[in-house]
């Protein structure tokens, strides 16, 4: 019985595996991993920015942006402008957040940029994201500038994100049918 169900999920091969088969099935699942993150950190350092991508995570943006979607960021080279939609952080908030800039403010004595920003869907401006007594957003907190988007191409990863087991369940079935799968 036992041997019906291992040769069922395609398990039973396992014991058909002679030690080289088995080394060079392992580096191929360390070579899938490893092609995943040279890819990530290639798209990172075309667009200049350590994450060359963020996924929506709440409404704040609708109806531009909904829950799910995937932004393309880039560092800005060109200075940012009321209307540009930004990514930044806060010393309240761990993750990065993507509001549209409402208001830029030059400061008269040293001509340094302050920002304020707000969600599309927000009634009003961020300024309480920003901690403390702070009324404006800073240039050094900006990350980056949205380019484009993918439309819910991202609830995989909200899913992800949201339910662990479903990574878990992931990641082992794609370790197992490439440990599995004979060349």
């Amino acid at each position: 019985m036992l041997e019906f169900f291992l040769n069922l999920f395609g398990i039973g091969s396992i014991r058909r595996i002679n030690k080289k088969q088995g080394v060079l099935q392992i580096l191929n699942v360390f070579t899938m991993f490893t092609s995943a993150y040279m890819g990530w950190r290639l798209l990172g350092s075309v667009v200049n920015h350590y994450s060359p991508f963020v996924v929506v995570l709440s409404e704040s943006m609708e109806p531009g942006f909904r829950r799910g979607d995937i932004l393309f960021i880039t560092m800005m080279s060109d200075p940012i402008e009321c209307g540009d939609i930004v990514v930044f952080d806060t010393q309240k908030k761990q993750i990065p957040i993507v509001h549209r800039v409402m208001n830029v403010h030059a400061a008269k004595k040293t001509g340094k940029l302050f920002f304020l920003t707000k969600g599309d869907n927000n009634k009003g401006h961020d300024r309480p994201l920003y901690g403390g007594k702070k009324m404006w957003l800073h240039g050094e907190n900006i990350q980056a500038k949205v380019k484009g988007y993918i439309p819910f191409l991202g609830n995989i990863s909200l899913i992800i994100k949201e339910y662990p087991a479903v990574k878990t369940v992931l990641i082992s079935t794609m370790c197992l049918l490439t440990l599995l799968t004979r060349e």
